[in-house]
């Protein structure tokens, strides 16, 4: 069993977000034979039709459809995966410098913060205590990355009705 190759992807793809095989050969950088041979090739190799060609048009069959929907899904998590395998192997770090008032610590904090690093484990965090002026500032001058906000909030008669949103 021959495999699909990702160009052979990337060309049908270009060539449904064309609407032309024309275009998509040019935006390709392949003669137009080329990416109608490629495309025929996966055909051949799914067995299956993912074009109904009418003359000098063309419509997507239902394997079609499918095939362009998860091609590009596929192509774009394989170009994350490339940006961040080049990332590390630049030894790029990440880091988020978090901005707080100063005397307000709340357990909710911390455990965002602990959430955050479990999930994003290479991204290094500092934590930066001021008053607001000072955080502001800084958020400016882009020597952090994230101001964090203290509220004072009146004892209500319905604690539900207040609404609230955790930023990590």
């Amino acid at each position: 069993m021959k495999t699909i190759l990702l160009k052979q992807m990337k060309y049908f793809i270009s060539v449904v977000d064309c609407h032309s095989f024309t275009e998509a050969a040019e935006q390709c950088f392949i003669s137009q034979s080329a990416i109608s041979q490629q495309i025929k090739s996966v055909e051949k190799e799914l067995g299956i039709r993912l074009f109904e060609r009418n003359k000098r048009q063309f419509s997507l069959t239902a394997a079609g459809e499918y095939f362009y929907r998860y091609g590009k899904v596929i192509l774009d998590e394989i170009e994350d995966f490339k940006e961040e395998t080049i990332r590390r192997g630049e030894d790029q770090e990440l880091n988020l410098t978090i901005g707080y008032p100063k005397n307000f610590s709340t357990s909710e904090r911390h455990q965002a913060i602990v959430e955050f690093n479990r999930i994003y484990p290479e991204v290094n965090i500092s934590v930066v205590s001021g008053t607001h002026e000072e955080l502001s500032e800084l958020l400016v001058q882009h020597h952090i990355d994230v101001k964090s906000l203290s509220l004072t909030v009146k004892k209500q008669k319905n604690p539900e009705s207040i609404n609230y949103t955790n930023v990590f």
